[in-house]
């Protein structure tokens, strides 16, 4: 858009008046439009006057003083007619006073110049209004580019604002679709809930009808609450008179269960000391039993220093059981020789009841003389049918060595180191016949249980 440019006033001065004066229109002009001008300064040059070559002398001495010539003639000695313009003038000194003729002739020089002096003004303003035309065409042109590269900047951002707007379109075109099947949805939802609407108000309309009823039945119960609040005044003094009693009777209970606390007390001293008292008895009983099962009692083997102790000195406690490993060096004994010297002890020889019992054997027996030498058990096989131990109950655990080892009988003996190995503690059993002879185990029950 080209902006309008107006002028005030067109003013022909000198140089630095023309100056002025431009930066003042300028300055007018500022309030029109926002856009800087081009800095670019011109060196205008501003004319008074614009004149011909052939009458740039006559202008220069129509500036000076006038001279008053006394008479105008035509050259002597030229017959032809002289142009308007060629006059032959013959200065003349000023009297001390001016002649009514003289006044004449200078009117008539005056009017002859007036035409030349009208077509110099005329001259003067064209050209004044050529420059005007050619600096405003210069000014215009220059707006009209800055102009255009503003608009251009302002197209490129109205592009990229289209494009924005065009993204933003197709945005809210997928916006508008969600929208439209959100609507759909919404017409469905606002469909079931119209139902829904219908059929609470038919509820309402029953609800009302129950509303009704049930005024009708408060009324009956207000009455009825009025004759309960008498009964209840009537109550709440019968409860005070029961608070009162029950507060001495949880005064009563109260010691009651003190009561009852110390006498549990005493009950639990006398149950801990009950059960003490019949362990204690246990093991006195199972002491006597131990004593009585002696012709003559070895005190002195059992009670050494008058300090009695479970087992007789040289024997082993283990799980209320005293053993005794034969571990002699020399002199060993048959399978019935080593049961005589068991029971000659008050003792007899050992019965393995379980794999605890079978380790702590296994552990305490030494190996000695070589691979096939042990220690006689309380196990035999008399009958050729089952191996029983002395105590007459059969045997189910069967540590045997495994295939055939050493010899054969009905005895059993617990071999510490088969093949110069130790092998498992279930399998170091062997078999051997009478008249073989071994260590042996004794075994005997602890004259104190200890606890």
């Amino acid at each position: 858009m080209d902006e309008e440019i107006s002028y005030s006033s067109l003013v022909f001065k000198n140089r630095a008046a023309a100056q002025d004066g431009e930066k003042e229109n300028l300055t007018k002009n500022s309030g029109k439009k926002n856009s800087p001008v081009p800095e670019e300064k011109q060196d205008v040059s501003i004319y008074s006057e614009v004149k011909h070559k052939a009458l740039a002398a006559a202008a220069s001495k129509a500036k000076e003083e006038p001279q008053v010539y006394s008479e105008v003639k035509p050259k002597a000695a030229t017959t032809e007619p002289k142009k308007a313009g060629d006059l032959t003038t013959k200065p003349v000194e000023q009297p001390g006073k001016t002649t009514p003729a003289q006044l004449t002739e200078v009117k008539a020089t005056k009017r002859s110049s007036s035409p030349l002096v009208c077509l110099g003004i005329l001259c003067l303003l064209l050209m004044a209004a050529v420059i005007f035309l050619v600096i405003k065409i210069a000014m215009v042109t220059r707006k009209q580019e800055a102009s255009i590269s503003e608009l251009t900047a302002k197209n490129q951002q109205l592009n990229l604002e289209n494009k924005n707007i065009t993204s933003q379109t197709e945005r809210l075109t997928v916006q508008n679709r969600f929208l439209v099947n959100k609507t759909n949805q919404l017409m469905e939802e606002k469909k079931g809930l119209e139902n829904q609407t219908q059929w609470l108000h038919n509820q309402t309309q029953w609800l009302q009808n129950q509303t009704q009823l049930l005024q009708n039945q408060t009324q009956l119960l207000q009455n009825q609450t009025q004759w309960l609040q008498n009964q209840t005044q009537l109550l709440q003094n019968q409860t005070q008179l029961l608070q009162n009693k029950t507060q001495w009777l949880q005064n009563q209970t109260q010691w009651l269960q003190n009561q009852t606390q110390w006498l549990q007390n005493q009950t639990q001293l006398l149950q801990n000391q009950t059960v003490a008292l019949r362990k204690e008895r246990g093991n006195l009983n199972q002491t006597l039993g131990s004593i009585l099962t002696y012709d003559n009692f070895p005190v002195k083997d059992f009670c050494p220093n008058k300090k009695c102790q479970p087992c007789q000195t040289g024997w082993i406690l283990f799980s209320g059981t005293c053993y005794l490993f034969y571990n002699h060096t020399s002199i060993w004994l048959t399978w019935n020789e080593s049961r005589q010297f068991c029971q000659s002890k008050s003792a007899d020889l050992v019965v393995i009841n379980n794999l605890q019992e079978q380790e702590f054997i296994s552990t305490y027996s030494a190996y000695y003389f070589d691979q096939w030498h042990g220690y006689w058990l309380g196990l035999n096989n008399l009958t050729n049918s089952k191996w029983i131990w002395i105590d007459q109950h059969e045997d189910n655990l069967k540590y045997w060595i495994p295939g055939q080892y050493g010899g054969s009988g009905p005895f059993a003996l617990l071999v510490p180191k088969p093949n110069d190995m130790v092998p498992p503690v279930t399998q170091n059993w062997d078999t051997s016949d009478p008249s073989f002879k071994l260590r042996f185990i004794c075994e005997q029950n602890a004259l104190i249980i200890s606890n």
